[in-house]
């Protein structure tokens, strides 16, 4: 390990050099004499009685190593719990910014939406979408997941492991299967019978391949009544697909 130099002060011609094991552990240990440091095998020292310790450029003053005598002992206190504490706090705000710092900005939006096999209590709806990356680095996705809000409940969701990439400053269109109750549906199109449009909100993460692991995205929008009905097949007709772009 190595060491840390400090400066004698007052004292003429010589200097003491301390390991950082020691510094960390908080090891006792006793200077004078012409053969220097003692009680430390980790560390040397020149003649002369060092009387004090002072080299704020290598932060040994912030360590703490304080003088119990003119000669003799001297003790190494190492840094307290809070100061321990603030530390990593300080390491991980930096972390965390520069995570903030090179994350992609991705925007969405809902290109259309199209029935797919379903069951008799299930509707399941392929979910097509434009993704545009903003950054100036490329996105290699690993898969998304998506949810439909309508009105501020959730409708549907989906997830797809498929890969894919978003060059810089490019877009690419990406598919994902959601599924919905029939019953879920229904209670939208009776609960706001007396309204023509819905409002609705497509919120989703793209998983990458790398830092960070994920991204989130968001798009909201209005679709009619009568463009939610054809796309369920409400009154028993054949489900048709949705358009939005």
């Amino acid at each position: 390990m190595a060491p840390v130099a400090g400066q004698r002060a007052g004292a003429a011609g010589g200097r003491v050099v301390l390991c950082c094991f020691c510094l960390g552990h908080g090891q006792r240990f006793t200077l004078g004499g012409s053969s220097g440091l003692f009680g430390c095998p980790h560390a040397h020292g020149s003649s002369g009685g060092l009387r004090s310790w002072s080299d704020n450029r290598m932060g040994l003053n912030s360590i703490g190593i304080t003088q119990r005598a003119r000669r003799g002992s001297y003790a190494i206190r190492p840094l307290a719990a809070p100061a321990r504490r603030a530390a990593l706090g300080i390491a991980a705000l930096v972390l965390l910014l520069t995570g903030c710092a090179t994350q992609p900005r991705m925007d969405v939006a809902l290109v259309g939406l199209a029935p797919v096999e379903s069951t008799l209590l299930e509707q399941r709806l392929r979910v097509d979408f434009r993704l545009q990356n903003f950054s100036e680095q490329v996105v290699r996705a690993t898969g998304v997941e998506v949810t439909l809000n309508v009105n501020g409940q959730r409708l549907a969701r989906g997830v797809d492991n498929g890969a894919f990439q978003v060059d810089r400053l490019g877009e690419t269109r990406v598919s994902a299967v959601v599924s919905t109750s029939l019953f879920d549906v229904a209670r939208q199109l009776l609960t706001l019978q007396d309204r023509e449009t819905f409002s609705y909100e497509l919120t989703g993460r793209v998983y990458l391949d790398g830092w960070p692991r994920s991204v989130p995205f968001s798009r909201s929008g209005e679709i009619s009544r009568g463009d939610l009905a054809r796309l369920v097949g409400a009154g028993g007709r054949t489900p048709q697909p949705l358009r939005l772009d």
